[in-house]
């Protein structure tokens, strides 16, 4: 049996007395999902909840991109390695 694994998102390899728990390639991959937003601070923003109807609709690649790093995050137990 080998010693590592990869299960729910998460590199686990088994050494020596001791097991490494990894998540950057699937942490990596969300969030190119993102590339080129801008950081933003949202804890101060009381406007965070509310719909705005003049906001532009996203095009139908931003849609795709949004709810599959939404269903992601939420779940967080898709491996990303097996849709490859």
């Amino acid at each position: 049996m080998s010693k590592d694994h990869s299960y729910l998102g998460m590199q686990i390899k088994v050494g020596e007395g001791q097991v490494t728990i990894d998540m950057s390639y699937y942490l990596n991959k969300i969030l190119r999902e993102f590339k080129g937003l801008k950081p933003e601070t949202l804890l101060e923003k009381k406007n965070l909840f509310l719909s705005n109807a003049e906001s532009p609709l996203l095009s139908k690649l931003e849609r795709h991109s949004f709810h599959t790093v939404t269903l992601l995050l939420q779940n967080g137990c898709i491996c990303l390695a097996e849709q490859e």
